[in-house]
């Protein structure tokens, strides 16, 4: 039987960078990492790169775009089907404001040229943040339906979620958490405001601007994914 994996399937700007930091701490994980040392195992290179635990260590390894990608999220299940599936999400309305910010800095500064939003830098160094999310992020935060067809496609006992929201108040203790679930524990959850690092990201701290009916249709889509997570068999560390 193989030995379980820690999978990150996404969303983006909701922790998962951070969270493949604290289990690359660990000596009993072993994360995976592209020849230039990125965490971001774009697909399709997992499919060139089949992770092999060394003994007692735990293969972790990370793609944001996972979520988004049908033919992924069934090949990652088909070939490992004991794994640990981790979802991180976050307010959409906060990921809206970071993910804006991040890919007007790629526009403007050129330090990713092979970036589409460097490529269509015309548009993406000054667009307002509602431009930008009817052009290009309201399809992608659209968390509640992505979720509903995560679970279409793996069973809900091998997925974890996780909010950035609790990873900062104590990501350590989460990255326990999935550690032991790999390991086949079933621990209870940590509990929420204990451990915190008092953690903030930009967009939490960000004074932005944004149109009251997005920020209104964005509360109806995380509305939307609570319920459907709550009624659902996932673990869930919100």
């Amino acid at each position: 039987m193989s030995k379980a994996e820690a999978v990150v399937l996404g969303f983006p700007k909701c922790g998962t960078s951070a969270l493949m930091r604290a289990l690359e701490a660990d000596s009993d994980f072993a994360v995976l990492r592209t020849e230039k040392g990125a965490l971001e195992m774009f697909w399709p290179m997992i499919l060139d790169q089949r992770p092999r635990a060394p003994k007692n260590q735990i293969v972790a390894h990370k793609f944001t775009a996972y979520i988004y990608n049908r033919g992924a999220l069934g090949y990652l299940y088909g070939v490992n089907p004991v794994s640990a599936f981790v979802l991180c999400i976050r307010h959409p309305a906060r990921v809206l404001v970071s993910w804006h910010r991040m890919h007007q800095n790629i526009a403007t500064t050129g330090k990713q040229p092979n970036h589409f939003a460097y490529k269509n830098r015309d548009f993406y160094a000054s667009c307002s943040i509602e431009d930008y999310y009817q052009a290009y992020a309201r399809s992608m935060l659209e968390y509640d339906r992505y979720f509903r067809r995560l679970i279409s496609i793996v069973p809900e006992d091998r997925i974890i979620v996780a909010s950035q929201e609790r990873m900062a108040q104590g990501i350590g203790d989460v990255a326990a958490f999935i550690k032991a679930w790999t390991q086949g524990e079933r621990p209870e959850p940590p509990i929420a405001g204990v451990g915190t690092d008092g953690h903030k990201g930009y967009a939490d701290k960000a004074k932005v601007e944004v149109d009251p009916a997005i920020i209104a249709e964005l509360d109806d889509v995380q509305s939307s994914l609570l319920d459907a997570i709550s009624k659902s068999k996932v673990t869930a560390l919100l």
